[in-house]
């Protein structure tokens, strides 16, 4: 396979010439094509195992690396069946994938950079969040205060508890309003 995205016919299929869609309808394709990604996908996830090794796999590194390639073919295969084994046909899907893939790449790229912002404001939200709630018991401890001394009812304003679990005890000779 030369460049990207052109392919010719190899091995028994050059000498052949039939192609697959003559045995199979495209439903049966779609449905190869579909398994084929799964086990892309598994392959990916074992590869990101070993790289990550939280949970490892007894492959080595170039195992993994094999796998993926190997899976990889595998859709290609079968998006050249999807295709018709047709080289200007495949040609044509495959630009068009890279077309829709180059903003996205772009979009993935601004959401990573968006993230480093999004979690430095996460932090400073964070923050507000807790002074607010500060701020809010504090100015009810003061109303509840301010509010007691305005009637002059001598009460602190202020529950007095023991370091005991859900027993309450009031100090003597003050009252709570």
């Amino acid at each position: 396979m030369g460049e990207f995205g052109s392919r010719q016919p190899r091995g028994k299929a050059a000498m052949a010439e039939k192609k697959i869609s003559d045995y199979l309808p495209k439903t049966e394709i779609l449905g190869q094509l579909t398994e084929e990604l799964a086990e892309a996908s598994a392959a990916a996830s074992k590869l990101r195992r070993k790289i990550d090794g939280k949970n490892p796999t007894p492959k080595t590194l170039n195992e993994c690396w094999e796998d993926l390639k190997k899976e990889i073919g595998d859709v290609m295969n079968a998006i050249d069946a999807l295709t018709e084994q047709d080289p200007q046909n495949y040609h044509e899907f495959m630009s068009e994938c890279g077309e829709y893939a180059e903003p996205k790449m772009e979009r993935w790229l601004s959401r990573l950079q968006g993230n480093e912002n999004l979690a430095q404001l996460e932090k400073n939200a964070v923050t507000v969040f807790s002074m607010s709630r500060f701020t809010a018991k504090m100015s009810r401890r003061l109303t509840k205060l301010w509010r007691c001394s305005t009637l002059q009812t001598g009460c602190t304003g202020v529950k007095r508890q023991r370091i005991l679990p859900k027993r309450k005890m009031q100090i003597p000779g003050r009252r709570r309003c």
